[in-house]
C-alpha cells in the first residue's frame, strides 16, 4: 500500500506537470530519488512532460546512477521525451553494462521508431549476452518494420532460447512484408511447436490468400495445440474458404480439435444468421438521456461478434476501438461507417516497462474530436476494449461528459453504468479527462465514489 505521505507527494508532481515549467525540474529530480516507486514512477513522467534538452541532459546524467531504480526510471523518460538528443542517449545506452537499462532503451526506441535505430538494434540482437535484451531489441525491430531486418529475423527465428524465436515471430508479422509472410511461412514448419503456432496466429491476423493457404496446410501439424490454434485463426478469419477449412477438421483424430472445430462452426453460423440487434451479448442503453446516442459497452469478443454480424443498416454508426499497442482492432473494425481506434495500456499510472503505454491527453483530445462527431439522430455508438470494463467504462464517460456538458457528471456516470454495471472506469483517464474538459474535479470525485462503493 502507498504511503499517504508518498502519494500526497505524487499528487503534487502530478499537478506541477501540467505546468510543463523548467522551474519544476529540481521538485521532479528530487522525486526521481525517492524509495517510493510510485513517486519516481511519476517524478520521471513530470520531467517527460517538459521534455527538454535540460531535462535530457539530466537524464542521461540520471543512467550513471548508483540507483537500478533511478536508472530504469530515466531510461523510461528518454523513451517517452523520443528527442532527437534523447535517441542519441538511449542509442548510447545500449551499451550500458546494467541489462536493465539496456533492455529498456531497446525497447524505448522500437516504441520512438526512427529508423537511426536500426543498424544499433541489429548490433543487440546479434551480439549482446543477456537475451532478454536480445529478445527486445528483436520486439523493437519489428516495430520499426524494416526489410533490413529480415534476415536477423530469420535467424532469430531459430534462436534456442523460447523468448528471442518467439518474440521473432511477431516481429515478423508487424514488417507483413511478401519476404516477412515466406519466412512466417516457413515457420509453420519449425522444430519448435510454439514456433509454428504463433506463426499460425500472426498469418491469420495478416489474413492474405497466401497466409491463409499456409495456416490451412497446418490442420496437418503432428500436434494438437497447433492444429487447436488453426481452427481458431480460421475461425477469426470467417470467409467462406476458411469455413471449409475448418470443416476439415470435424475429422481431426483428436476430440478437442473437432470440439473446437464444432464449436468455431456453430459460432460462425449463428452469428451470420442472428439479427445483431437482438443477440449481441451487450447490453445498449436502457435509459435514454435526451441529447445521447443509445450507447453500447463491450469486450472485445463481444464486439468480434458484433462486427460478424453487421448488417447494412444496422443501427451502430459509430465506434471507438480500444487496444493495447500492436494488437489488432476486432475483425470488422472498418465495417462501421465511422471509427477511432485508440492504443494504450490498461494502467494508472507510468509503468517502468516502455512497452506499456500510459493514456496520455492527446488520446482524450482525439475522443472529444470524435465525440463532437456524433449525433444523437444518427446512430448508436459502440465502445469496447479487452474486457468492456476499464478503459472503454472511462471513454464512454468521457463522451456522455462531452455531450452533457460540464455539471452533468452524475448523469454521465449513470448512463455509463446503466449500459455496463460492472463497469471501474479507469481513474488516470478520468483525471485527465476532468482537466480537459473542465469539470473542476468533479468527474473524478463521482467516479472515485464509485469506486469506493464496490470495493
Amino acid at each position: 500500500m502507498t504511503n499517504p505521505d508518498n502519494a500526497s507527494v505524487a499528487h503534487k508532481i502530478r499537478s506541477l506537470a501540467r505546468m510543463r515549467s523548467e522551474q519544476s525540474i529540481p521538485v521532479f529530480l528530487q522525486g526521481l530519488n525517492q524509495d517510493d516507486n510510485s513517486v519516481q514512477a511519476w517524478a520521471a513522467w513530470g520531467l517527460a512532460q517538459i521534455g527538454s534538452d535540460v531535462v535530457v541532459t539530466h537524464l542521461l546524467a540520471a543512467l550513471g546512477d548508483s540507483s537500478p531504480q533511478v536508472r530504469k526510471w530515466a531510461t523510461w523518460a528518454l523513451g517517452e521525451i523520443g528527442s532527437e538528443q534523447a535517441v542519441t542517449g538511449l542509442l548510447d545506452a545500449l551499451n550500458h553494462e546494467d541489462a536493465q537499462v539496456r533492455w529498456r532503451a531497446a525497447t524505448a526506441l522500437g516504441r520512438i521508431a526512427n529508423p537511426v535505430a536500426i543498424d544499433p538494434l541489429l548490433q543487440v540482437l546479434r551480439e549482446d549476452e543477456d537475451h532478454y535484451v536480445r529478445g527486445r531489441a528483436t520486439w523493437a525491430l519489428g516495430q520499426l518494420r524494416s526489410d533490413a531486418a529480415l534476415e536477423d529475423l530469420k535467424r532469430a527465428l531459430y534462436d534456442p532460447d523460447f523468448y528471442i524465436h518467439t518474440k521473432a515471430v511477431y516481429a515478423l508479422g508487424n514488417l507483413a512484408s511478401e519476404d516477412a509472410v515466406s519466412i512466417l511461412l516457413e515457420g509453420l514448419y519449425h522444430p519448435v511447436l510454439e514456433v509454428r503456432a504463433a506463426s499460425v496466429a500472426v498469418l491469420g491476423e495478416i489474413g492474405t490468400e497466401t497466409a491463409i493457404a499456409g495456416i490451412l496446410q497446418s490442420l496437418s501439424d503432428g500436434d494438437v495445440f497447433v492444429r487447436t490454434r488453426v481452427v481458431e485463426a480460421l475461425g477469426n478469419i470467417g470467409t467462406p474458404t476458411v469455413i471449409a477449412g475448418i470443416r476439415q477438421a470435424l475429422n481431426d483424430e483428436d476430440a478437442y480439435v473437432r470440439d473446437r472445430a464444432a464449436a468455431v462452426i456453430e459460432k460462425l453460423k449463428g452469428v451470420m444468421n442472428r439479427d445483431v440487434q437482438d443477440t449481441s451479448a451487450m447490453t445498449a442503453s436502457s435509459i435514454q438521456i435526451p441529447g445521447l446516442p443509445k450507447l453500447w459497452i463491450g469486450s472485445f469478443s463481444e464486439a468480434s461478434e458484433y462486427l460478424w454480424s453487421k448488417t447494412p443498416g444496422s443501427s451502430i454508426h459509430y465506434l471507438i476501438s480500444i487496444g493495447s499497442p500492436g494488437v489488432a482492432p476486432p475483425p470488422g473494425y472498418t465495417r462501421i461507417p465511422h471509427h477511432l481506434r485508440l492504443e494504450f495500456d490498461d494502467i494508472d499510472m507510468p509503468h517502468d516497462d516502455p512497452e506499456y503505454v500510459l493514456p496520455t491527453a492527446e488520446h482524450i483530445l482525439q475522443i472529444i474530436e470524435f465525440t463532437n462527431l456524433i449525433s444523437s439522430n444518427q446512430g448508436d455508438l459502440l465502445i469496447h476494449c479487452q474486457s468492456g470494463v476499464s478503459r472503454s467504462a472511462a471513454v464512454a464517460l468521457i463522451v456522455c461528459t462531452e455531450l452533457l456538458g460540464v455539471g452533468r457528471e452524475e448523469d454521465a456516470l449513470a448512463n455509463v453504468l446503466a449500459v455496463r454495471p460492472q463497469a471501474l472506469p479507469n481513474l488516470w483517464i478520468v483525471q485527465l479527462a476532468d482537466d480537459i474538459l473542465n469539470c473542476g474535479g468533479r468527474l473524478v470525485q463521482v467516479v472515485q465514489q464509485h469506486h469506493d462503493s464496490v470495493k
